[in-house]
C-alpha cells in the first residue's frame, strides 16, 4: 500500500500537514528535501520551492498553512489513483450555512459546512483547484431562494475559469436529517436532476427572510437588538453580515436614528 511522504522544511506547513493527516489517520512518512523518495511512496507533499528540487512524479504542491487542507484532499485522490475523474458533481444545499457533498465518479469524496452563503464561492474555488474532472457540474437545491440566489451568481463567476455546468435542482424530495442536515441535504441533491442556468439571478429578499434576520439578530444580541427591516435586507443580499448589522443598529439608536433615516428604532425584544 502507498503512503504519503511530507518533504519541507517549512515548520509552520509541516506542523499543520502532521496534524491534519493523523487527523485523518493517514499512513504517511516524513522526509528531508534531500534523501530519496522510497519505493513505498505514491505522492509527495512539499512546497513550490522544495519542489524543484524534488524528482517524483506524483507532487502535491502546497502554497501556505491555508493550503494544507486541499493539498491531504488532493494527495488522497492521487494515492487513490483518481488523478483525474470522469465526472465530478457538487450539491449544495442553500440557506444561510450552506451544506456541500462532492462526488468523484459517483463516489461521496468530501463534504463541507459554510457559515454563510458568501463562503460558498471561495470552497468552490478550493474544491475545483483540488479535484480534477473531464466533466464538471453544480447542483443548487431550489430553496431558500435569496441565498440560492447569491450563490448561484458567485458560482457565475466562476464558470469562465474552471469550465462548469451549473444546474438548480427541485430539493422538495430530499429529506432533512437531524445529523449536518445542511451537507446531507446537498448530497441528496447532488443525485437529483436539475434545469441548467443560463444567466445571473436577481435577488429580492421575501418578508419572511427579513423577519427571520430580525429573530437572528435578538437572539445574537441577547435580545437587546432588533435591527431594522433595511439593515435585515442588507445582510439577506451579502451587503454586510448580522454582527456588523447589529452594531449599525446599535450605534444608531444611540443616536436616535435607524441608520437609515431619522426615526428612533424600538430596540426591544417582542417579549418587553
Amino acid at each position: 500500500m502507498k503512503i504519503i511522504a511530507c518533504m519541507t522544511e517549512d515548520l509552520l506547513i509541516f506542523y499543520k500537514l502532521v496534524k491534519e493527516l493523523k487527523q485523518r489517520k493517514v499512513a504517511f512518512i516524513s522526509l528531508s528535501v534531500k534523501e530519496a523518495v522510497p519505493l513505498n511512496v505514491g505522492v509527495v507533499i512539499t512546497t513550490n520551492d522544495e519542489g524543484k528540487n524534488i524528482k517524483f512524479s506524483h507532487k502535491v504542491i502546497i502554497k501556505d498553512g491555508k493550503d494544507v487542507s486541499r493539498g491531504a484532499d488532493r494527495a488522497l485522490q492521487i494515492l487513490k489513483g483518481r488523478e483525474e475523474a470522469q465526472f465530478l458533481v457538487v450539491g449544495i444545499d442553500p440557506g444561510q450555512a450552506p451544506g456541500i457533498a462532492v462526488l468523484s465518479d459517483g463516489e461521496l469524496i468530501n463534504q463541507y459546512k459554510c457559515f454563510s452563503p458568501s463562503e460558498v464561492g471561495e470552497v468552490m474555488r478550493d474544491i475545483f483547484s483540488t479535484y480534477q474532472a473531464q466533466n464538471k457540474k453544480v447542483k443548487i437545491g431550489h430553496q431558500a431562494i435569496t441565498y440560492r440566489n447569491r450563490i448561484v451568481n458567485d458560482l457565475w463567476e466562476l464558470k469562465d475559469e474552471f469550465d462548469f455546468d451549473l444546474e438548480i435542482v427541485d430539493e422538495t424530495s430530499t429529506t432533512r436529517y437531524k445529523h449536518n442536515p445542511d451537507m446531507n441535504a446537498a448530497l441528496d441533491i447532488s443525485f437529483l436532476p436539475g434545469k441548467p442556468v443560463t444567466h445571473p439571478l436577481s435577488i429580492h429578499p421575501t418578508d419572511g427572510e427579513i423577519r427571520d434576520l430580525q429573530r437572528m439578530s435578538r437572539i445574537k444580541s441577547d435580545s437587546r437588538i432588533t435591527i431594522s427591516k433595511e439593515l435585515a435586507r442588507r445582510v439577506a443580499e451579502g451587503d454586510i453580515d448580522i454582527s456588523q448589522a447589529i452594531d449599525i443598529q446599535k450605534n444608531h439608536s444611540d443616536t436616535g436614528t435607524d441608520g437609515e433615516g431619522d426615526k428612533k428604532i424600538d430596540v426591544r425584544s417582542d417579549s418587553e
